[in-house]
């Protein structure tokens, strides 16, 4: 009995050794998978954590330059669109200046031909005036002069016709 219990007992030992070393491989088996699942879940985890914050810092930085570009061009657009009608303003501006200069000077040119003839007609009509003035002057002198000469000679001739009527009536007389 004591050589069967032995013999038992080693063999109970071994069946019971390998069914816990059975068991033991299958649990760690186990244990691994676990230990791979729920790392495999993190380092996932973490990596879409790092990814998610690379994609987000890009997109950002995409972002912000294509809003950055954009708020040039409409800034540009602005600015050029400001720049134009302060141009164009000012062009009308000096088109206005320099036609009113050109209006003002045509009627400055003929407001002084206009003067002109105006002064000249007038002093000509003086002229005139002052020289009809001057030849009635002068034809009255001479008009003057000729009618005392004729009247002189003629009272002259009859003076002298009346004296010699009367020396020869008296010379008649004495005789």
């Amino acid at each position: 009995q004591k050589v069967a219990n032995k013999k038992v007992h080693k063999l109970v030992q071994k069946v019971a050794h390998k069914k816990v070393h059975k068991m033991w491989k299958v649990a760690h088996k186990k244990v691994h998978k676990m230990v791979q699942k729920v790392a495999h879940k993190k380092v996932h985890k973490i990596v879409q954590k790092v990814a998610n914050k690379k994609v987000h810092k890009l997109v950002q930085k995409v972002a912000h330059k294509k809003v950055h570009k954009m708020l040039l061009k409409v800034a540009h657009k602005k600015v050029h669109k400001m720049v134009q009608k302060v141009a164009q303003k000012k062009v009308k501006k000096m088109v206005q200046k320099v036609a009113n200069k050109k209006v003002q000077r045509k009627v400055h040119k003929m407001l002084q031909k206009v003067a002109h003839k105006k002064v000249n007609k007038m002093l000509q009509k003086v002229a005139h005036k002052k020289v009809h003035k001057i030849v009635q002057k002068v034809a009255n002198k001479k008009v003057n002069k000729i009618v005392q000469k004729v009247a002189n000679k003629k009272v002259n001739k009859m003076v002298q016709k009346v004296a010699h009527k009367k020396v020869n009536k008296m010379l008649q007389k004495v005789a």
